[in-house]
């Protein structure tokens, strides 16, 4: 090894330190220094791709993840980094074309074909995006394996992993029906704080102790089940008493319309979705909507909602505390005039509950709320509202903003 090749490598192993330290900035420096010493190095090329592509650098991340694979065209990881490049950029043909290219320099490449189940599915391709989905990350294939299911499940107690998050759940019980419409007993164990929740939103059935039982992950339930159509989304009932507590809290903060807001969901982490839209930019198109806006944001951040009020010039009631108890979230959902927000499990909640509400899209579109158009199949009464793939949400909220005026 040259003494050239050995620094390349000492630069590569500093900015992985910095990486793990949180210090982007200077891993950055230390990838590029690695690859002015070393133009090919592939591991290079490939994690200052992904570093850039988090900071919203596409253009330049595309340029490393193709310098990755003009030095080594048999490497499938930046074949498949490419893929989320194009993808986040709203290329959905060149993201397929890469991650179809990284699998078949490698077959067993589980993220990749996660990855290309998003965007089958988000093109509502189902029999392949179902098949990928299988290769998800978040279910344990050793604890869960795999299994064939027959037409006819008389006689047999299908046990559902939950393997999912809360608004996740909601969505794949949706599925849980069609077992039952081919004789199956069901037996399946929710997150606690939707224990409540599921045991009236669905048909558990009986079937005799001897019964046969067969385990299956949550989210393979449309796999095994051969679904290739939307399905919709089961219905809730409100419990009487939340109801009447969430109606008294609601006619102590204001007059109506009550207009329910969010802005945040999900996770900063690889593999986890988030979505966030800009503050400022809701609070003012909010500002000449009647009625009363209320915060249901889980977890505000401090001085949030003031930042809101002043946008929007007027107050903003915070009803947020309510995120901890989903049965007087969901009595919320179903009592709200409007509802307007990234996807969250509220939206499900209010989807169960009936009720219209209005999605804000972050991009790259999470799957269900399909890739184009301003409605989604899934959630038919739920107009959309999509960020564009540079990241502004300008058109977005432009459109919102007509909407509730009309």
């Amino acid at each position: 090894m040259t003494e050239t090749e050995q620094q390349a490598i000492e630069s590569y192993h500093a900015a992985l330190a910095h990486m793990r330290a949180g210090q982007v900035a200077e891993a950055r420096a230390a990838y590029e220094s690695a690859i002015a010493l070393q133009p090919r190095y592939v591991r290079a090329h490939h994690n200052l791709a992904a570093l850039l592509d988090e900071v919203g650098e596409h253009e330049a991340a595309e340029a490393h993840f193709r310098a990755a694979i003009a030095a080594d065209p048999n490497a499938a990881e930046p074949w498949a980094g490419l893929g989320g490049n194009q993808r986040v950029r709203g290329r959905l043909g060149a993201a397929r074309q890469a991650y179809e290219h990284a699998l078949d320099l490698r077959v067993e490449f589980p993220a990749a074909r996660w990855n290309l189940a998003l965007i089958d599915l988000a093109e509502g391709k189902f029999a392949d995006g179902w098949m990928n989905y299988l290769f998800r990350p978040t279910v344990d294939r050793k604890a869960v394996p795999l299994v064939q299911l027959p037409q006819d499940l008389t006689g047999i107690t299908i046990e559902i992993v939950d393997e999912q998050g809360l608004g996740d759940a909601l969505f794949f019980l949706r599925f849980a029906p069609l077992l039952r419409a081919r004789g199956a007993a069901i037996c399946f164990a929710p997150d606690r704080r939707l224990a409540g929740i599921v045991s009236r939103m669905m048909d558990f059935g009986t079937a005799p102790a001897s019964a046969q039982t067969i385990r299956v992950a949550l989210g393979d339930l449309p796999y095994v089940l051969g679904s290739e159509a939307f399905v919709p989304a089961l219905p809730i009932s409100v419990l009487a008493d939340r109801r009447a507590a969430m109606a008294a809290s609601l006619r102590d903060a204001g007059p109506a319309p009550y207009i329910g807001l969010t802005w945040r969901a999900g996770q900063r982490m690889e593999g986890f979705l988030f979505k966030e839209v800009p503050l400022d930019a809701l609070g003012r198109a909010m500002a000449r909507t009647p009625g009363t806006l209320v915060s249901v944001q889980r977890n505000p951040e401090p001085g949030e909602h003031a930042r809101l009020e002043q946008a929007a010039g007027r107050k903003i009631v915070d009803l947020s505390r309510h995120n901890d108890d989903l049965e007087d979230m969901l009595a919320l959902m179903h009592l709200l005039d409007d509802y307007i927000g990234v996807s969250n499990t509220n939206m499900h909640l209010r989807a169960a509950s009936g009720r219209p509400a209005r999605v804000l899209v972050a991009n790259p579109a999470d799957y269900r709320w399909m890739a184009v158009g301003n409605l989604s199949p899934w959630f038919p009464d739920f107009p959309v509202y999509r960020q564009s793939p540079n990241g502004s949400w300008d058109a977005a909220l432009a459109r919102l903003t007509d909407d509730l005026g009309a």
